[in-house]
């Protein structure tokens, strides 16, 4: 297969994946209702599973869906629902990709816990660079890992938009934390700004 259209048919497929997460959280019917009011084209299958029509989600549509959220939902459960749908999106995508990414590995399973982590943020913020356009790094120092989205985009720079991919992406690194490390939870914080958002991981595991 040629490279750029499996490059095209995984962002399609992720994007999707985020849009199954909100069918499952939020139900067929509310969904739609988002859908429509962020004005994203979008079809309804046999099955009664959502499907966008286009293959991605762009930054300006994100953020009405965030809008339209907060007033369903309030700011509040905004953030709980991104934070389920992020831990939801997580065990999904291991399903599709684990193996592909080296996580299912024995090389990789075998490594210490702390470097473990590390190797599988690196794999994944590669992933999700390739998969996005964006420009994720991580870093880590004595105490904390750090997962950086250096691409944002000016709409979230402009109001609190960018929060509802924050709050998804902390959702998602608490699932894969608690996978990488056989069942503990770790400290995770997002901090912003108009250059990057910064998701914060201790390495101290809670309890």
């Amino acid at each position: 297969m040629n490279k750029n259209l499996q490059e095209n048919n995984q962002i399609k497929e992720v994007n999707q994946m985020l849009i199954e997460g909100m069918q499952e959280l939020m139900g067929l019917d509310d969904l739609c209702l988002i859908m429509e009011k962020a004005d994203i084209k979008y079809k309804v299958e046999e099955n009664g599973k959502v499907c966008l029509k286009l293959p991605t989600l762009s930054p300006r549509e994100i953020g009405r869906i965030k809008q339209i959220m907060d007033d369903m939902l309030g700011e509040s459960g905004t953030r709980g629902a991104a934070l389920r749908m992020g831990r939801s999106f997580f065990e999904d995508f291991f399903k599709k990709y684990g193996i592909q990414i080296g996580l299912n590995s024995l090389e990789y399973r075998m490594m210490p816990v702390k470097c473990r982590i590390k190797t599988g943020l690196e794999k994944l913020s590669a992933q999700f660079s390739a998969f996005s356009n964006a420009v994720i790094k991580i870093s880590d120092d004595d105490e904390k890992w750090y997962w950086v989205n250096e691409t944002i985009p000016d709409c979230f720079c402009e109001s609190d938009s960018g929060t509802l991919i924050n709050d998804f992406s902390v959702g998602m690194l608490q699932a894969y934390l608690l996978w990488a490390s056989g069942g503990k939870n770790y400290p995770v914080q997002k901090t912003f700004n108009t250059q990057a958002c910064i998701i914060e991981i201790g390495k101290k595991a809670l309890g």
